[in-house]
């Protein structure tokens, strides 16, 4: 599952109520429980774009 996927899914779960908080939300998903409330703030502010994962290249790629 693709990090952007998770993300949804962590959101999804909190939006629903299925999981009641951050640390909730890290355990059922596995996740550190910190990216959770800044996915949680991020989709708030933004929506769903706010939630994609942007490709980088690596420093010194190129």
């Amino acid at each position: 599952m693709g990090r952007g996927v998770v993300r949804l899914r962590v959101v999804a779960a909190l939006e629903s109520g299925q999981v009641k908080g951050y640390r909730q939300a890290a355990e059922v998903f596995q996740v550190a429980e910190r990216p959770v409330g800044t996915w949680w703030r991020a989709y708030q502010a933004g929506g769903r774009e706010a939630l994609a994962v942007r490709r980088t290249g690596r420093p010194g790629a190129g």
